[in-house]
């Protein structure tokens, strides 16, 4: 909106809500600071190891859980569409990423999607969600403790599991518990909905079908390295991406040799796959359910308090409740400034953006910031 505003010189007044608390901008071309210049997301991100490895709020489960389904459901996919749709383009994408683990997560993405991982029939696809049960609440769980049992002591002696760090514990898949059969049948019908097959919403025909397939007993490897913290994740993979880029210049090595590593075009050009886009307000479509049972099951995993579904929506939806009174005081104020903008001003004094607390009785009012200006030559 903002980028098509100032393509045709258009004004516009941007508002928001969130609860009580509510803010307006007024953006009028070449007189105020544009939208994109001044917004700021507030939202604090979560520590990646934390999300990770270390959770310690139902939060931090569900952000990992919104987190795991697009890197299911949607990124692989949309990459494997955008292969079979122009697979020069895709290529061309390829030579543009920055880093080797860029290059080599697209390349296995699409393998994965068109190729290991493609299902025949709905069966295949709850073999596929046991699997994924097992390495996501068991394998996953063992190898982190494994690398750091729950007797672990740091190098200044102390127990490395202590703090804000909870010992985890691992899942053993049991049908007849609720939530275990919930994730499988959540993640079985959004993986089947990817390759067009017909989806099953009996659960006890799902039931009956999970507890036939036998999944391989894991065991530990012992070169697995499990990140403490962000920094040191990113100090390593910097040191690896460096090394890899050292290797290929040494070996000239060329877009080519990444090429041939993706599945043959006419092998899988004729696939239809379809990638799933979150959205939280249709009960039908299994989203909400896998992020539900995901979630609650990472939870329990670190002995985390479960919650419900609903409570589950609102965070992973990002929804905040709506306050009428809010919604009706910012939608005057945005008319004030509309009656300015019909009125011609132009004057920015005559404006003013507002941010505003309900619940504290916060009313501040401020004049909008002069826009960015370059001179180019003699213009």
């Amino acid at each position: 909106m903002n980028g098509r505003c100032l393509y045709y010189q258009k004004p516009f007044v941007d508002s928001g809500t969130m609860g009580a608390k509510a803010s307006m901008q007024v953006v009028v071309p070449f007189l105020t600071d544009s939208y994109s210049a001044g917004n700021e997301s507030s939202e604090s991100s979560i520590p990646m190891c934390t999300l990770r490895n270390f959770p310690n709020i139902i939060e931090h489960t569900i952000e990992w859980a919104r987190d795991n389904f697009a890197g299911l459901f949607t990124n692989p996919v949309q990459q494997a569409a955008q292969y079979i749709q122009d697979s020069k383009k895709f290529i061309e994408h390829i030579s543009q990423c920055s880093t080797i683990y860029e290059k080599n997560e697209m390349i296995e993405n699409v393998n994965k999607v068109l190729v290991v991982e493609r299902p025949q029939n709905f069966f295949d696809c709850i073999v596929w969600a046991r699997n994924l049960f097992e390495r996501q609440f068991h394998n996953s769980i063992a190898q982190l403790l494994f690398n750091y049992p729950v007797n672990h002591r740091t190098s200044s002696g102390e127990l490395f599991w202590s703090g804000s760090k909870r010992a985890p514990h691992v899942i053993k898949f049991d049908v007849s518990k609720q939530a275990h059969l919930d994730f499988i049948v959540a993640a079985s019908n959004l993986f089947a909905y990817i390759y067009g097959i017909q989806q099953q919403r009996d659960n006890n025909i799902i039931a009956n079908q999970v507890v036939k397939i036998k999944v391989a007993e894991f065991q530990p490897r012992i070169n697995v390295t499990i990140y403490e913290n962000d920094d040191q994740m990113k100090a390593d993979l910097e040191k690896r991406d460096n090394q890899e880029l050292s290797k290929s210049n040494s070996n000239s090595a060329s877009i080519e040799e990444y090429v041939v590593r993706l599945p043959k075009f006419d092998d899988v050009c004729k696939i239809s796959i379809r990638p799933h886009e979150f959205e939280k307000d249709d009960d039908t479509n299994f989203h909400i359910d896998y992020i539900a049972a995901t979630a609650n099951l990472r939870a329990e995993n670190y002995d985390i308090q479960t919650v419900d579904r609903s409570k589950i929506k609102g965070i992973a939806g990002r929804i905040v409740p709506a306050i009428a009174t809010t919604t009706a005081m910012i939608t005057g104020l945005v008319c004030l400034e509309i009656y300015k903008l019909l009125q011609g001003h132009k004057n920015i004094e005559s404006y003013r953006n507002a941010f505003v607390n309900l619940a504290t009785s916060f009313f501040c009012f401020t004049e909008p910031a002069d826009p960015i200006r370059q001179k180019v030559g003699s213009l």
